[in-house]
């Protein structure tokens, strides 16, 4: 069921949060083109200003320019310290000058007060500590996007490497915080978002490579877990791609120590447990190959069963992805 903010609130109200309100209410005046051009930003507190932001914006959208929050100054600070002082949005005043519109800007203005709580002039140096406090707690308050937040944002607008994600998720029968993705009623949970995005990032539009790496995991893992690690996911579509190259014997005898005895001696935690950046599923496969390794030396395999120097070269001309993440 859709939740007011008034349910919201009641649900929260556990927190026990401080009832009433402090600081300077801030109001919104819309300013012109000349007003917006005279603002000055604040150097002492504010961020250099980024000219790949402003060139990652692109043209300039109304729905996005949210207003710039300005400081007003009293008379009793300084003439050369007075004027509009951005607090926080330059890069948005910036782009609203670039796009030539004359509609007018609103802002989020601060008025400084003219006496301190003591009727004394307020000073410069109160101005720049009240402005300096606003943009810390406006800067801190702010929280990034996680990637899951931000791919099901992207469904909505269907954007469409948004959309190949949940394409995957679907397929895969797989769902992430219990909301997004397959609602089917045996669809497994998916940990680790982050590997699994990765995944759909190595494998654009290639659903026949993840779909065989999952075929992969369900063999080694499917029957002891009740969801589905994405790190050893995505390092189980790349073994799959892995052994494809291989041939013969050696394929034979490395797909029945991957898919009878790997899983009798780690779980799929165990096995991707140390790796978490970009090369994890690189890590993962020289791990599995080490252990291969002394599986075969234990075995006494004769060297045409065994994944050696050769046979590695071979696979990495084939493709840079199955390349030593360590060297």
């Amino acid at each position: 069921m859709t939740k007011t903010l008034g349910d919201l609130a009641q649900q929260f109200a556990y927190l026990n949060v401080p009832t009433g309100t402090i600081g300077i209410k801030l109001e919104h005046i819309p300013f012109t083109r000349d007003e917006v051009r005279k603002c000055i930003p604040e150097e002492k507190y504010q961020r250099l200003i980024s000219a790949s932001s402003i060139k990652k914006q692109g043209q300039m959208d109304w729905s996005l320019l949210l207003p710039m929050v300005i400081a007003i100054r009293p008379d009793s600070v300084p003439e050369s310290e007075r004027g509009l002082r951005v607090i926080d949005g330059q890069h948005k005043g910036v782009k609203y000058l670039q796009s030539n519109t004359t509609d007018p800007y609103t802002c989020c203005v601060l008025k400084h007060p003219l006496k301190d709580n003591e009727g004394q002039d307020y000073t410069l140096e109160k101005c720049e500590y009240e402005e300096a406090k606003v943009f810390t707690a406006l800067n801190t308050w702010r929280k990034k996007l996680t990637k899951l937040e931000e791919i099901r944002a992207g469904v909505v607008w269907r954007e469409e490497k948004a959309m190949w994600v949940q394409n995957v998720l679907l397929t895969l029968n797989l769902i992430v915080d219990g909301s997004f993705g397959s609602q089917e009623d045996k669809a497994l949970e998916l940990k680790g978002f982050y590997q699994f995005w990765f995944m759909t990032v190595d494998y654009p539009d290639d659903m026949s490579e993840i779909l065989k790496g999952y075929r992969l995991w369900e063999k080694l893992f499917g029957k002891k877990g009740k969801y589905v690690n994405g790190t050893a996911l995505r390092a189980m579509v790349l073994l799959q791609e892995f052994i494809d190259t291989l041939t013969n014997g050696r394929k034979k005898k490395f797909y029945t120590y991957i898919t009878e005895f790997l899983p009798t001696a780690v779980s799929q935690e165990g096995l991707v447990k140390p790796y978490t950046d970009r090369k994890s599923n690189r890590y993962v496969l020289y791990d599995i190959l080490g252990r291969y390794k002394d599986y075969c030396d234990a075995q006494g395999f004769a060297p045409a069963y065994c994944i050696g120097e050769q046979t590695l070269k071979d696979s990495i001309a084939i493709s840079s992805k199955f390349s030593d993440p360590r060297l």
